[in-house]
């Protein structure tokens, strides 16, 4: 995954959506929880002073450390007195390096066979398990995308948080590979490009399918910020008329308009779904925001609260140091 790169302006763009996330993700917070923001950046959507004021622990978990730094000096700065409940975790829950970012412009340009090699290649480097060699010819993904997390939870004898937060994550794992792709469409033939597209969606559904088994053993409570779609000043429905969709009809009238969809995030989403749908989570709730994101565009955001019925797979901690 690359860096978490903070969006210029977004300290005061994202204000209002910034303060009704925190007030949102607060409401049911208690003094003695232990919070997880996965994929934290700069926390430009949440205010971390906030969230720290209300809770006993804040853990930030991103593969950028100068942005997770540059929000705990932010938050220094206008309550030196909450420091101490802020702890950093610089994990990357997507490796691929520079290098394979080329070879995978290589495989593109040499046709649809190197491009597939390079992607079972992929499923068995990063964090895989050096057990489960048989992923290349199975097609199962072999990445561990929280380890940095279970590491750190070790460290401070943590159990299990309190509550998980995770928005806008999903939609970047892969959007290094997805620019990419774009990039190189007028040298791809038309075969090459509709089947590198269709690599990136299969590679999402396996992240969001590892990612959603995961995470059930860090949280007991999880929120998921997922981005619909996106809005732009030329799109044909404006963030007004979906407004008023949801107002009348909710979620079924959102999906009725059959908008386009982020990847990743889409399927984060369809991986919750079928999740529901065979009893293994409760969703506690369902809420709409429309975040702005840039200038350019504006995100309608889906936040999900998510608790799991099975709590199994939890993370053994031998010490408690804390």
């Amino acid at each position: 995954m690359q860096g978490n790169e903070q969006i210029p302006g977004a300290d005061v763009r994202w204000k209002q959506y910034r303060n009704h996330m925190t007030e949102y993700i607060l409401k049911d917070c208690r003094d003695t929880d232990r919070i997880l923001i996965l994929g934290a950046g700069g926390c430009d959507d949440i205010d971390l002073a906030a969230v720290a004021e209300r809770t006993a622990l804040v853990c930030l978990a991103d593969v950028n450390r100068d942005a997770m730094e540059t929000a705990v000096g932010r938050l220094q700065s206008v309550r030196p007195d909450l420091q101490s409940r802020i702890f950093v975790i610089e994990t990357d829950f997507l490796p691929i390096s520079e290098e394979e970012y080329e070879e995978y412009d290589k495989a593109c340009r040499q046709g649809i066979e190197m491009l597939e090699q390079w992607w079972a290649q992929h499923y068995i480097q990063g964090n895989a398990d050096p057990k489960r060699q048989d992923a290349k010819s199975s097609g199962e993904w072999s990445y561990d995308m929280l380890c940095g997390v279970r590491a750190a939870m070790q460290e401070l004898g943590q159990e299990a948080f309190d509550t998980v937060i995770c928005l806008g994550l999903h939609s970047q794992l892969y959007v290094g590979l997805a620019v990419r792709t774009y990039q190189q469409k007028e040298a791809l033939n038309d075969g090459v490009r509709i089947r590198a597209v269709g690599l990136l969606q299969n590679a999402n559904q396996r992240m969001a399918e590892q990612f959603m088994q995961e995470i059930l053993q860090v949280g007991k409570r999880v929120i998921l910020g997922l981005e619909h779609t996106a809005i732009y000043g030329d799109s044909q429905i404006s963030s007004e008329e979906i407004s008023q969709q949801i107002m009348l009809y909710g979620g079924k009238g959102l999906r009725a308009l059959q908008l386009p969809r982020v990847e990743g995030a889409y399927q984060i989403e369809q991986q919750i779904a079928e999740l529901y749908r065979t009893n293994k989570i409760q969703i506690k709730d369902c809420q709409y925001f429309f975040w702005p994101f840039s200038e350019e565009k504006t995100y309608l955001m889906v936040l999900y609260v998510i608790t799991y019925n099975d709590f199994s797979g939890r993370v053994k901690v031998t010490d408690d140091k804390v």
